[in-house]
């Protein structure tokens, strides 16, 4: 459900954003301002998907696991900061997949110029971010 829901929000950010990437207009002011804030528009849609699409589970998910976490934690199984950094570190390989294929459809439809390596990248660790500071609010 987490890979369907990011694939077709990166396919609605691909058509309402489609071909933002490589329109210039003409030599007027205000064209280029209007380029450059379709360009702007498209890059903050991309980075509200990563951190919305990485933290909305975990905020789901942690209130149900919360009382096996409060009982390991109190026979001593491990620390909250075992926890906290075991549950980021799960969530980054499915996040960059999930960053990748979202990028990868986004990437082409908006015809964005930049290196596409660079932008997973940064999708990725913005969502590791978001997904720990949902840990941390849902906790």
């Amino acid at each position: 459900a987490r890979f369907g829901m990011s694939v077709l929000l990166a396919l609605m950010t691909g058509i309402v954003f489609q071909g933002a990437g490589n329109r210039w207009g003409n030599d007027d002011g205000t064209e280029v301002m209007k380029e450059v804030n379709n360009h702007w528009g498209a890059l903050v849609f991309f980075t509200l998907n990563a951190m919305f699409l990485s933290a909305q589970p975990l905020l789901l998910v942690f209130p149900i696991e919360r009382a096996v976490f409060i009982r390991e934690y109190a026979v001593g199984t491990y620390s909250t900061s075992a926890y906290f950094i075991a549950k980021t570190m799960v969530e980054i390989p499915s996040s960059f997949v999930q960053q990748a294929v979202s990028a990868l459809v986004c990437y082409y439809m908006v015809d964005m110029q930049g290196n596409y390596l660079y932008l997973v990248l940064s999708l990725t660790l913005l969502s590791a971010v978001s997904a720990s500071t949902a840990l941390l609010l849902g906790a």
